[in-house]
């Protein structure tokens, strides 16, 4: 809408009209959140524990309710890919796919995700920029039916570990992160997005074994509490570096 701009106050939504020059009543606000409007001009609203859409024909929200009612865990975001999927930023609990009513698919830590908190979301083509805590989550879809992705996390890996990622945008072919310490660009995207992962080394630093002639044996029997294999390792996270853990299988 050229020249009109909406907003909220109080517990009002105002639409101001700079042609006009003049101030109209849309509708109530039964909560403080943000607005969203998606691309048949609907309106929604996201608030700490639920999701809203306008009704036209009341002037008020009423709340949107799914099957499970995975938006009343709260909304921290709501973007919209180009084929009219929703993707919202569910509090505490990754992102949701949403297709007309219904959620089509959940995107979590499980899957891939750097942290099921999220900040900020912003579609680009097939892919979804997703601002966490731990840094950003690239989703990049292969498929829609059914829904096929795969992720590429930027956390403490890219100097994005403990800071506030506030707001994403596209410039110029690449990515801008809005910081609390600064704006960080990500650059040659498609490129840093296809390269391989370095194959993690395996170190064999110690072997022990039966030092005895097993050539005439046929099987071993040994008590029961010895009847295992113990294999002693350590492992790093290459998204966090800081993180380091042994492990005894």
């Amino acid at each position: 809408m050229e020249g009109k701009y909406l907003f909220s106050t109080n517990n009002s939504l105002l639409l101001i009209d700079t042609k006009l020059k003049n101030i109209t009543y849309v509708g109530a606000l039964p909560v403080k959140g943000f607005l969203f409007k998606d691309d048949l001009n609907c309106l929604w609203l996201g608030a700490l524990k639920n999701l809203y859409k306008f009704n036209q024909a009341d002037k008020d929200f009423h709340e949107f309710k799914v099957g499970n009612n995975i938006f009343s865990n709260g909304v921290t975001c709501i973007r919209q890919l180009p084929n009219n999927i929703f993707t919202i930023g569910i509090r505490f609990s990754g992102v949701a796919l949403m297709k007309d009513t219904s959620v089509i698919a959940t995107i979590t830590e499980k899957e891939g995700l750097l942290d099921n908190s999220i900040k900020y979301l912003l579609p680009d083509g097939n892919r979804l920029w997703v601002a966490t805590p731990k840094g950003i989550s690239a989703i990049t879809f292969t498929s829609y039916n059914p829904i096929a992705y795969n992720i590429k996390n930027f956390g403490d890996n890219a100097g994005l570990g403990n800071q506030i990622i506030y707001q994403l945008i596209k410039f110029k072919g690449n990515v801008l992160a809005a910081t609390s310490k600064g704006i960080y660009e990500i650059t040659d995207v498609e490129k840093l997005l296809q390269e391989k992962p370095i194959p993690i080394p395996l170190y064999i630093t110690n072997i022990n074994s039966y030092k005895g002639d097993t050539s005439g044996i046929s099987s071993i029997t040994v008590p029961y509490n010895y009847s295992r294999v113990t294999v002693k390792f350590n492992a790093i996270c290459f998204n966090t570096p800081k993180r380091y853990n042994t492990f005894i299988v």
